[in-house]
């Protein structure tokens, strides 16, 4: 990712692939035939190449046959991304077929610290996993302190959770099970309404009432 123009930005961006591809030289090995793996080059840029060229957003730069225009060497590729260039707008109720891949990771990508929420046409693992990084990214030290107790909770109540049908199951008996795992849903809520998190979260992570978090008392 590069926010600003840089002088000799696409003599940077080959020197860059130089170094990895002289890297492959093997050393005092002497049966070594200078087979080289597949290498590209992906720069996500928030300027103009040129700035009269305001349309084309996405640069697919190869090596080729000038006269043939025919691929003259298929393992090294540079791909560019002219941010400014992207100026698609899409709506919440578009469908995702209506929307090329590369459409929707240049869209979250120049828009990542606007959203509040996912649009639907993004509605993929890939794009949400993406999105919680940049929102955990961009707390501040309070926050983040809450935001790891809060995901420390929610993996002690699966985990205690799952341990307790495990042990009902090896034992061979059903009862009590429900009586444990509600104590346990208390603990936790406890635990979450001494760090100061709201209601509402609580309620999400311990699957209670809101009514029955507001009762308990720390």
């Amino acid at each position: 990712m590069q926010r600003g123009n840089l002088e000799f930005f696409k003599d940077r961006s080959l020197f860059y692939i130089s170094r990895i591809l002289s890297r492959e030289e093997k050393k005092g090995n002497s049966q070594w035939n200078y087979k080289l793996p597949e290498v590209y080059f992906v720069g996500i840029m928030d300027f103009r190449f040129e700035k009269e060229e305001q349309t084309k957003y996405l640069h697919d730069v190869r090596l080729i046959e000038v006269e043939t225009g025919k691929h003259f060497y298929d393992k090294l590729g540079f791909i560019f991304i002219e941010l400014p260039n992207f100026v698609k707008e899409y709506k919440d109720d578009d469908t995702p077929e209506s929307i090329s891949e590369i459409d929707k990771w240049i869209y979250v990508l120049k828009r990542l610290d606007q959203l509040k929420e996912l649009p639907r046409f993004l509605n993929k693992r890939v794009f949400k996993q993406l999105f919680k990084i940049a929102e955990v990214g961009n707390l501040n030290k309070e926050e983040l302190m809450l935001y790891e107790t809060s995901l420390k909770a929610k993996r002690d109540y699966n985990s205690a959770m799952s341990y307790a049908k495990k042990l009902a199951k090896e034992e061979g008996f059903e009862e009590g099970i429900e009586e444990g795992m509600e104590r346990e849903r208390l603990n936790i809520a406890k635990e979450l309404k001494k760090e100061g998190l709201p209601t509402e979260y609580i309620a999400r992570i311990t699957k209670l009432s809101s009514d029955v978090i507001d009762k308990i008392i720390v």
